[in-house]
């Protein structure tokens, strides 16, 4: 840790630490800091954008590259947003604004497998001292106990600690949280109700964004309109998805949750022999000789072991692979006599290891694109998620 901080306070440029000394936060303040940007070399930079009205509305982007001129003139590049729209380029192309390129930290040790990481940090520290994070981000990095109030400035979406390398066989940690970028952009934007600074400035950007994309649907191109459906197929399939596992999770997971149970009777045979409860999607049986009589409302509770086999296992024919292995349900009954019964459920069916799968998967958050894909789970029928019928992988 000694080496990390020894690397980064070395890298860190003279004039960034007069500019932290100095407890001036304007723009020309900022600008000062200057720094020679036209050059091959890696380094963290700060993008300051201002209004020419006044130089008080301004924002921050804190940005790193391993070729500092390339970046530079990728970002000056008017195509260049176009291709890559951005929190960041929609700041700088609003109307009548300046901008200015400063040099926060150069001379970063390149050693092979190091570099990369200690950049991330060294730009997550300069995010930090300008105040460009979410106020979430700032809370959980900052000092605790400290009050912080929305940033007025700050254009910094994701995290820098979450970049992926290009040369990684793996980028696990960007792909687990680049899902959560919409939403991350509506909480800055929720962060005040003042249509100031960055949080109007994001709200102004999602309609911007939601504006674009809804005109796809009347474009003229055929692969434009089919781009906007298969983009509104996923994202009413992920908004199922949200409201399924909340489902799951309050209903199989509560203290004691009471649902309604009903007969059977809109099933032939062996299932009039049963009462079943609706969990979302989900269809829990009750076997009615496991209780005396079924009142109209019975408690859950679920338990869910990390990583452990539950002896009393909902889904009996699960395997040791299954998540379903690990799920046991109990169900409490109050009947009129003021008496209560309890017990564990079991099913022997084989679709239900994979219902019980799927189930599993919702309450962990797991994204349903990932479901979808995964062996030996149950995917809902609906128009919703482009399906006409249910599913077994």
């Amino acid at each position: 840790m000694e080496c990390v901080q020894e690397r980064a306070l070395t890298a860190l440029r003279p004039e960034t630490f007069e500019f932290c000394r100095s407890g001036s936060f304007d723009k020309d303040s900022i600008v000062a800091i200057g720094g020679e940007l036209d050059s091959d070399d890696a380094g963290i930079y700060l993008h300051l954008v201002w209004s020419k009205d006044d130089a008080k509305i301004m924002f921050l982007y804190v940005g790193q590259s391993y070729c500092l001129l390339r970046r530079i003139s990728q970002h000056n590049n008017p195509d260049h947003p176009k291709k890559h729209p951005s929190l960041h380029y929609h700041a700088m192309d609003l109307d009548n604004m300046a901008s200015a390129f400063v040099l926060l930290a150069s001379q970063i040790p390149q050693e092979t497998g190091q570099h990369q990481y200690l950049q991330n940090i060294i730009e997550m520290w300069c995010c930090l001292m300008f105040d460009t994070l979410a106020a979430a981000d700032r809370q959980e990095y900052l000092p605790q106990g400290e009050e912080l109030p929305p940033s007025l400035y700050g254009l910094n979406v994701v995290i820098p600690l979450w970049h992926g390398f290009s040369n990684w066989t793996s980028t696990n940690i960007w792909r687990r949280h680049s899902y959560t970028i919409p939403k991350r952009l509506s909480h800055m934007g929720k962060e005040t109700e003042v249509w100031s600074g960055s949080n109007g400035l994001v709200k102004e950007y999602q309609k911007a964004l939601r504006d674009r994309f809804s005109a796809l649907r009347f474009s003229p191109n055929p692969q434009h309109q089919q781009y906007y459906f298969q983009v509104k197929r996923k994202a009413q399939a992920t908004s199922a998805s949200i409201k399924t596992a909340r489902t799951v999770r309050e209903t199989l997971l509560g203290v004691g949750k009471e649902v309604k149970t009903y007969n059977c009777q809109f099933r032939p045979g062996r299932y009039n022999s049963m009462f079943c409860v609706f969990v979302g999607p989900f269809c829990i049986w009750i076997p009615k000789t496991s209780l005396r009589s079924c009142a109209p409302t019975v408690h859950f509770r679920a338990r869910l072991p990390d990583g452990e086999r539950h002896s009393e296992m909902y889904a009996s024919k699960a395997q040791l692979s299954d998540p379903a292995a690990r799920l046991a349900i109990q169900i409490t009954s109050q009947f009129e006599d003021s008496s209560y019964e309890t017990t564990w459920l079991r099913s022997n069916g084989k679709q239900i290891v994979k219902k019980m799968n799927t189930s599993v998967d919702h309450i962990e958050g797991i994204p349903i694109e990932v479901i979808t894909k995964t062996p030996r789970r149950w995917l809902s029928k609906g128009e919703s998620q482009g399906r006409n019928e249910v599913m077994y992988t």
